[in-house]
Protein backbone atom coordinates (compact mmCIF):
# COMPACT_ATOMS: atom_id res chain seq x y z
CA UNK A 1 0.00 0.00 0.00
CA UNK A 2 1.69 3.08 -1.06
CA UNK A 3 1.28 6.48 0.92
CA UNK A 4 0.32 9.41 -1.34
CA UNK A 5 0.28 12.70 1.31
CA UNK A 6 3.79 13.82 0.34
CA UNK A 7 2.31 13.97 -3.06
CA UNK A 8 -0.39 15.38 -1.84
CA UNK A 9 1.88 17.88 0.27
CA UNK A 10 3.52 18.81 -2.84
CA UNK A 11 0.38 19.47 -4.93
CA UNK A 12 -1.37 21.87 -2.42
CA UNK A 13 2.29 23.85 -2.58
CA UNK A 14 1.88 24.07 -6.17
CA UNK A 15 -1.65 25.09 -5.63
CA UNK A 16 -0.92 27.91 -3.23
CA UNK A 17 1.85 29.08 -6.20
CA UNK A 18 -0.75 28.57 -8.86
CA UNK A 19 -3.11 31.05 -6.74
CA UNK A 20 -0.39 33.91 -6.32
CA UNK A 21 0.41 34.06 -9.85
CA UNK A 22 -4.15 33.47 -10.54
CA UNK A 23 -3.81 36.90 -8.48
CA UNK A 24 -0.92 38.86 -9.61
CA UNK A 25 -2.54 38.09 -13.38
CA UNK A 26 -5.57 39.61 -12.45
CA UNK A 27 -3.64 42.80 -11.56
CA UNK A 28 -2.07 42.82 -14.40
CA UNK A 29 -5.17 42.92 -16.79
CA UNK A 30 -5.81 46.31 -14.65
CA UNK A 31 -2.11 47.34 -15.27
CA UNK A 32 -1.88 46.90 -18.82
CA UNK A 33 -5.78 48.37 -19.20
CA UNK A 34 -4.07 51.49 -17.83
CA UNK A 35 -0.81 51.33 -19.22
CA UNK A 36 0.83 51.48 -16.37
CA UNK A 37 4.30 50.47 -17.34
CA UNK A 38 6.35 50.33 -14.27
CA UNK A 39 3.71 48.39 -12.24
CA UNK A 40 3.67 45.88 -14.53
CA UNK A 41 7.44 45.65 -14.69
CA UNK A 42 6.77 45.14 -10.90
CA UNK A 43 3.98 41.97 -10.87
CA UNK A 44 6.65 40.68 -14.17
CA UNK A 45 9.60 40.90 -11.70
CA UNK A 46 6.77 39.42 -8.27
CA UNK A 47 5.83 36.64 -10.83
CA UNK A 48 9.06 35.28 -11.95
CA UNK A 49 9.97 33.69 -8.27
CA UNK A 50 6.30 31.89 -8.45
CA UNK A 51 7.33 30.63 -11.65
CA UNK A 52 10.30 29.38 -11.16
CA UNK A 53 8.65 27.92 -7.60
CA UNK A 54 6.11 26.22 -10.00
CA UNK A 55 8.89 24.74 -11.29
CA UNK A 56 10.57 23.68 -8.77
CA UNK A 57 7.65 21.56 -7.08
CA UNK A 58 6.96 20.17 -10.32
CA UNK A 59 10.43 18.87 -10.36
CA UNK A 60 9.75 17.19 -6.88
CA UNK A 61 6.55 15.80 -7.64
CA UNK A 62 8.38 14.32 -10.35
CA UNK A 63 11.06 13.08 -8.58
CA UNK A 64 9.14 11.56 -5.83
CA UNK A 65 6.87 9.74 -8.50
CA UNK A 66 10.16 8.15 -9.60
CA UNK A 67 11.10 7.10 -6.24
CA UNK A 68 7.37 5.68 -5.62
CA UNK A 69 7.42 3.92 -9.07
CA UNK A 70 4.55 5.67 -10.78
CA UNK A 71 6.50 7.70 -13.18
CA UNK A 72 4.68 8.97 -16.06
CA UNK A 73 1.39 8.69 -14.67
CA UNK A 74 -1.03 11.67 -14.47
CA UNK A 75 -2.41 12.52 -10.79
CA UNK A 76 -5.88 11.44 -13.10
CA UNK A 77 -3.53 7.79 -13.73
CA UNK A 78 -3.02 7.76 -10.33
CA UNK A 79 -6.57 8.53 -8.44
CA UNK A 80 -8.11 5.31 -11.35
CA UNK A 81 -4.97 3.13 -10.89
CA UNK A 82 -4.74 3.65 -7.11
CA UNK A 83 -7.69 3.30 -4.49
CA UNK A 84 -5.33 4.96 -1.95
CA UNK A 85 -4.53 7.60 -4.18
CA UNK A 86 -7.92 9.02 -3.86
CA UNK A 87 -6.39 11.91 -1.33
CA UNK A 88 -5.42 13.41 -4.60
CA UNK A 89 -8.77 13.96 -5.98
CA UNK A 90 -9.57 17.22 -4.06
CA UNK A 91 -5.91 18.54 -4.80
CA UNK A 92 -6.63 17.55 -8.68
CA UNK A 93 -10.34 19.30 -8.48
CA UNK A 94 -8.87 22.22 -6.89
CA UNK A 95 -5.52 22.71 -9.08
CA UNK A 96 -7.72 22.06 -12.48
CA UNK A 97 -10.44 24.93 -11.64
CA UNK A 98 -7.10 27.29 -10.50
CA UNK A 99 -5.48 26.14 -13.50
CA UNK A 100 -8.12 26.98 -16.05
CA UNK A 101 -8.95 30.51 -14.22
CA UNK A 102 -5.72 31.02 -14.66
CA UNK A 103 -5.49 30.25 -18.59
CA UNK A 104 -8.79 32.34 -18.88
CA UNK A 105 -7.31 35.38 -17.09
CA UNK A 106 -4.00 34.83 -19.17
CA UNK A 107 -5.59 34.96 -22.40
CA UNK A 108 -7.29 38.03 -21.36
CA UNK A 109 -4.29 39.84 -20.89
CA UNK A 110 -3.00 38.39 -24.05
CA UNK A 111 -6.03 39.96 -25.75
CA UNK A 112 -5.11 43.00 -24.13
CA UNK A 113 -1.49 43.24 -24.77
CA UNK A 114 -1.87 42.57 -28.81
CA UNK A 115 -4.38 45.11 -28.55
CA UNK A 116 -2.31 47.59 -27.24
CA UNK A 117 0.40 46.91 -29.51
CA UNK A 118 -1.38 46.67 -32.87
CA UNK A 119 -2.43 50.26 -32.11
CA UNK A 120 0.76 51.00 -31.57
CA UNK A 121 2.04 49.63 -34.70
CA UNK A 122 -0.69 51.21 -36.51
CA UNK A 123 0.48 54.79 -34.56
CA UNK A 124 4.15 54.09 -35.92
CA UNK A 125 2.96 52.98 -39.49
CA UNK A 126 0.58 56.07 -40.10
CA UNK A 127 3.75 58.37 -38.70
CA UNK A 128 5.73 56.62 -41.48
CA UNK A 129 8.03 54.22 -39.53
CA UNK A 130 8.24 50.82 -40.69
CA UNK A 131 9.10 48.07 -38.73
CA UNK A 132 12.71 47.81 -37.09
CA UNK A 133 13.75 51.46 -37.88
CA UNK A 134 13.78 53.98 -35.16
CA UNK A 135 12.72 56.70 -34.69
CA UNK A 136 14.21 60.50 -35.08
CA UNK A 137 12.95 63.94 -34.79
CA UNK A 138 14.42 66.67 -37.36
CA UNK A 139 14.16 70.69 -37.50
CA UNK A 140 12.73 70.03 -41.34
Amino acid sequence: MMNFSCLADILDKQLELHSRLYELEEQKTAVLINGNTKELDSLLNQQQPLLMGVKNFEQQRETLQNTMGIQGLTITQLIKEYEEAGCLQANYEAMTEKLTALKRVSATNKRILDQRLSLLDFILTSAGVKNGESVTYSNK
